[in-house]
């Protein structure tokens, strides 16, 4: 992969528009939003703190995921990829898409204790079963990756 310098580079800027992106959205769209549901619609108010802070979270997630990327990146472009230092990387992803698993859950409930029957179930429930699978897509990379490593480790100490 140290072959295509160009890949690399080009997916590096892309991570850094779309950090830079979701920067944007955290302070200017998201509170913005918010701030005009509860006015639009002022017996669901009292979500809005909730709602903006979990969106910001979920939001500060992927941007972890992308910080990850990154590392991840970085061992590609130096022909590490297949060795222990890519593990906390993967790790950390897992790690995050875990604590947005665990927020949907408690946001579905929520939602099913004040607001009753909505769309809004629907959608997290459809966020839900995106990421339990991106979540066991990651599980299976990270298995992939340690195979990938342990068979280097044995090519390079046979050569």
């Amino acid at each position: 992969m140290s072959t295509c310098p160009w890949l690399i580079n080009t997916l590096r800027a892309l991570l850094i528009l779309l950090f830079g992106c979701l920067l944007a959205i955290q302070v200017a769209v998201i509170p913005a939003q918010f701030r005009w549901q509860a006015q639009a619609s002022p017996e669901h108010a009292h979500w809005q703190v909730s709602a903006t802070a979990i969106t910001i979270f979920w939001i500060a997630c992927l941007q972890a995921v992308i910080a990850c990327t990154w590392g991840l990146l970085n061992l590609v472009s130096r022909d590490r990829i297949f060795s222990d230092a890519a593990a906390p990387w993967v790790n950390a992803i897992l790690v995050t898409i875990g604590m947005v698993w665990v927020s949907l859950v408690v946001v579905i409930i929520m939602l099913a204790a004040d607001i009753g029957n909505t769309i809004y179930h629907a959608m997290m429930g459809l966020a839900l079963i995106l990421v339990t699978a991106v979540g066991l897509l990651m599980t299976v990379m990270r298995a992939l990756l340690r195979q990938a490593t342990t068979l280097r480790t044995e090519m390079d100490q046979v050569v």
